[in-house]
């Protein structure tokens, strides 16, 4: 009978962590700017510049769930001349979202597009990112980059993506070399948070499941030796 006890209390405790992983790693899964909200991956700002006519447009609209916030058509506006309608967007429900209580996570879908801008000129530009809702409500943002045609990147001696999610090169900091500043544009399509080892919740989390697991066994030794004492 107590090695049926232990063996339940071992079999619990693996299913309680296990619960918690999960819980764990959907935190780590969430998105920043939970809706509804317009995030605008690319381009970039300041710091970054830009040396081509051409500039890639990643939208991605994060709309509440209900039917009547259901995004119809995403536009954007560049330089003030007249709207452009943006097709092929591509829908993605049950999307996590963190929210400004700690701890808790919103749900929402997003809908996110990609094209490109052509035929830039050269100095600053101004985009305006429009979503327009079932029922009527619109959302825009505005972000502002510069395209410089005889700008030269920062060197990089070191090997290193040219294209890192922050959109700037940043290298590793010696004695001789000052940080460089980086901008937070918020994740990628998926982005852009810590990874599951980086993450605090899920250390505790994984420590916590490996202690019960240990204090079960214990136990489970503890009294298999005082059956056998009372035998003997």
């Amino acid at each position: 009978m107590q090695r049926k006890n232990s063996a339940l209390i071992a079999i619990l405790t693996l299913t309680i962590s296990t619960i918690a992983f999960l819980q764990v790693a959907d935190l780590v899964s969430a998105n920043y700017y939970p809706p509804p909200s317009i995030e605008i991956f690319s381009p970039i700002s300041a710091p970054r510049v830009y040396n081509e006519s051409s500039v890639q447009l990643y939208v991605r609209v994060n709309a509440l769930p209900s039917e009547s916030r259901s995004i119809t058509h995403i536009s954007y506006c560049l330089d003030g001349k007249a709207n452009i309608t943006l097709t092929n967007i591509e829908r993605k429900d049950g999307e996590g979202y963190w929210t400004s209580t700690e701890g808790v996570i919103a749900t929402g879908n997003a809908f996110s597009v990609k094209t490109t801008l052509d035929n830039l000129a050269e100095g600053n530009h101004t985009l305006i990112v429009y979503s327009h809702a079932a029922d009527g409500t619109e959302m825009s943002r505005t972000k502002e980059f510069t395209v410089d045609y005889d700008y030269v990147p920062p060197e990089n001696p070191f090997g290193l993506p040219s294209n890192l999610p922050n959109g700037t090169t940043t290298l590793p900091f010696t004695t001789a070399q000052t940080p460089q500043p980086t901008i937070n544009t918020g994740p990628s399509v998926n982005p852009g948070s810590l990874q599951p080892l980086e993450n605090p919740l899920l250390i505790i989390a994984l420590a916590s499941a490996v202690t019960l697991v240990l204090l079960a066994v214990f136990v489970f030794k503890r009294k298999s030796g005082g059956a056998k004492t009372k035998q003997g």
